[in-house]
């Protein structure tokens, strides 16, 4: 793979922090609810719900960071 191309593989259980991250940053649950229990639950339902959720897990890489997801779910 080149420098500075966008990767697809498959979720692990190592990108949880990633995707927190970028759901807080998406969404601003810690930004926006200023109860700390509340808006790490926000986050942990959002973030957990979705991937529990799919069957179709996928992560997206630039320069080895975590950049976005694609969850999903097909009957």
């Amino acid at each position: 793979m080149r420098e500075g191309s966008v990767k697809l593989k498959e979720y692990r259980d190592s990108d949880y922090s990633a995707w927190e991250s970028l759901v807080d940053n998406a969404w601003g649950f810690v930004r926006n609810l200023y109860l700390r229990g509340l808006a790490a639950l926000g986050r942990y339902l959002y973030t957990m719900g979705s991937i529990a959720m799919s069957e179709y897990r996928m992560v997206l890489e630039y320069n080895n960071e975590v950049i976005g997801f694609i969850f999903g779910y097909n009957e």
